[in-house]
């Protein structure tokens, strides 16, 4: 007798599970973090970020690899942008005065001269921006 409750128990639990699974989802109503660097896209050498209601769009400068306590255009840059290729999609933390680049974390932000610098460690990436475009949020 208990293998003829299983079945139909079965088939309850699937029914329900794919009733419930096809449900709508809401998305949360909490609007992202405005500090958050977004990287959108990457085409041939520009970029597309997104911060704080403004798309930037810039130009790859080149990823430079650091020796200790040196500056970043002290170092030779090489093409193209390889972090920044591999980080379309994804939010990037913020730069800060506290940023700790010794980390695997990757960290974008406003560089010299109003550039963007992309930074993990002690490998470094910078844009000259080309156009700011204020968005909506």
């Amino acid at each position: 007798m208990g293998k003829r409750l299983i079945a139909p128990l079965v088939a309850v639990l699937v029914t329900v599970g794919v009733l419930c699974g096809c449900a709508p989802k809401k998305s949360t109503d909490l609007a992202p973090d405005p500090r958050i660097w977004f990287i959108e896209s990457y085409d041939h050498g520009t970029i597309t970020v997104k911060n704080d209601g403004k798309t930037y769009k810039a130009t790859c400068e080149g990823h430079r690899n650091l020796l200790p306590d040196q500056l970043v255009y002290d170092a030779a840059p090489s093409f193209p942008c390889y972090m920044a290729i591999g980080e379309v999609g994804a939010s990037i933390q913020p730069t800060t005065l506290d940023s700790d680049f010794h980390g695997q974390l990757l960290f974008m932000g406003k560089g010299f001269g109003g550039s963007l610098i992309l930074r993990r460690q002690d490998t470094i990436e910078t844009f000259t921006v080309t156009s700011v475009m204020k968005t909506s949020r």
